[in-house]
């Protein structure tokens, strides 16, 4: 299921303008904001290929959109494959780049994805746990996401304690910096 969190108001007289969906269409509806179901999630019949119905779970209603491939698959028309647990379709991509809070990988840029971690959720750059795709920076490794055995989400490695040979966090915690006796 695709959900859509927060109860939206919208302006008497009823007023479809008022509803912001942002990945999803609304109606307004009783003064409330409410799913515009485009098709039928029992049947899959509404949508035009190669999208595909899903249902939109706080309304029953379904929502046209293209599944997609996050490892391999390019949307186009300036959409990215967004994932969502072990479902993923091309929307608009968010604005925060690999390490920046999120609240679901909606919130997040192209090739990363809304894990959560020891210190919230955070955007973290997508690869492929069986190798090939884009390879992880420095300092990092492809640990899997839990999803489908392929998707891996990139995590720094680095230890606390400088010692030589040995790389650790850099001060802003979105790199690594390399240990050794630089006193020779």
């Amino acid at each position: 299921d695709y959900k859509v969190t927060g109860v939206q108001t919208c302006a008497l007289p009823i007023s479809d303008a008022d509803c912001d969906g942002g990945l999803v269409p609304m109606q307004c509806v009783a003064g409330a904001c409410k799913v515009r179901s485009e098709c039928d999630p029992g049947t899959g019949m509404g949508c035009q290929a190669p999208e595909q119905c899903f249902l939109a779970s706080n309304s029953g209603g379904g929502v046209c959109l293209q599944p997609c491939d996050p490892l391999a698959s390019v949307c186009g028309n300036g959409l990215a494959c967004v994932s969502f647990g072990a479902s993923s379709f091309c929307l608009p991509p968010g604005p925060g780049a690999a390490g920046a809070e999120c609240v679901s990988s909606s919130d997040c840029a192209a090739g990363t994805a809304c894990f959560g971690d020891a210190t919230g959720a955070h955007c973290y750059t997508l690869c492929n746990v069986q190798g090939g795709g884009a390879a992880c920076g420095g300092g990092q490794a492809c640990v899997d996401a839990g999803v489908d055995g392929r998707l891996g989400a990139c995590v720094n490695t680095c230890q606390d304690e400088c010692q030589a040979g040995s790389t650790v966090c850099s001060a802003d915690g979105a790199g690594t910096q390399a240990c050794g006796n630089f006193d020779d």
